[in-house]
């Protein structure tokens, strides 16, 4: 396998991976969703919910830099730390039950 094939070969097992984890987060994310609007006292499911929002803010970026080749600095971080909101919000709670059990 020349070097061209063998980067090609990685690429696709790479993307292949990607895509696999995708589809668990979705399908997982489709429960949680399911348990957190059905139960709305489950903090955990409605804290669950809302981290996989974390995703969009990581996702948004990297579309527009793969269509454009570009991306300005000031968009990126707006949109990154929409996402560190995210899931500071969920370290948060799930902090906040670690000390409730000490």
């Amino acid at each position: 396998m020349n070097l061209a094939n063998q980067k090609d070969y990685y690429t696709q097992q790479d993307i292949k991976s990607f895509q696999c984890m995708l589809e668990k987060l979705s399908l997982s994310w489709a429960t949680v969703k399911i348990l957190a609007d059905n139960d709305s006292n489950d903090r955990d499911a409605v804290f669950l919910k809302e981290l996989a929002y974390a995703i969009e803010g990581c996702e948004i970026p990297i579309e527009v830099f793969a269509r454009d080749c570009h991306i300005y600095p000031s968009y990126a971080i707006e949109k990154l730390k929409v996402a560190r909101s995210y899931i500071d919000a969920a370290i948060r709670y799930f902090s906040s039950i670690e000390e409730e059990k000490k």
